[in-house]
């Protein structure tokens, strides 16, 4: 019965999750959006510095689908290696569905990048951001995982706080550095809460069928 109701209330989050992210885009090319996403992003581009640059440019690697890329594959040999094939399955379908996605929603909505004061420059489109939706599903995957394993109260609010400070700062420094106005990032992380809860769905469908057939036989 817990899991029925973690499924039907993960639906549920999910789809205001879409909601929302929905309402974000369809505004995405009006002028009010546009202005309130310059005026939050020269608010940020007035705490430059060299040195937060810095900073901001090592934090915006964490988000990076070089780093991502490395660390789940790291993630996944340890998960095959304690016999955990079917969680790192679905741990790595969802980060490459997850990419995908990104890619496909950049490529739909076709927002240009800022061009305000760009410190570095990508090629692709800017809506939602690549960086705050992928690692939105990522970092809060591990810290998922983190309780899952564990059952630990105390280690699942350790991680979920490193993986809120971590994406965040992901999503500031992309802001930061001028590739992404603030909306870019809202709605990759709404889009990235979307996806991770969608996989997490998945799971406990699956867990459900499986209790369910047991009980039949």
């Amino acid at each position: 019965m817990l899991v029925f109701t973690e499924i039907v209330v993960g639906l549920i989050v999910c789809l205001v999750s879409l909601k929302i992210f929905r309402e974000i885009e369809e505004r995405v090319f009006h002028e009010s959006m546009i202005y309130f996403d310059e005026m939050i992003s020269w608010f940020v581009y007035s705490f430059r510095n060299p040195i937060l640059t810095e900073v901001m440019k090592f934090i915006t690697f964490l988000g990076s689908e070089y780093w991502l890329g490395t660390v789940a594959v790291l993630a996944i040999n340890y998960l095959i290696h304690k016999n955990y094939r079917r969680t790192a399955l679905l741990f790595g379908l969802s980060l490459v569905a997850c990419a995908w996605l990104n890619m496909g929603l950049k490529h739909f909505i076709d927002r240009p990048r800022p061009n305000l004061s760009p410190m570095i420059f990508e090629k692709t489109t800017s809506f939602p951001s690549g960086h705050a939706m992928n690692s939105f599903v990522f970092y809060f995957t591990l810290a998922y995982f983190a309780y899952h394993f564990t059952k630990n109260q105390y280690v699942l609010s350790k991680y979920l706080a490193i993986a809120i400070i971590i994406v965040g700062l992901v999503g500031l420094s992309r802001v930061y550095l001028g590739v992404h106005y603030p909306s870019d990032v809202v709605a990759g992380y709404l889009a990235g809460f979307a996806w991770l809860l969608a996989t997490m769905v998945i799971e406990k469908t699956l867990y459900f069928y499986r209790v369910f057939r047991v009980i039949r036989k």
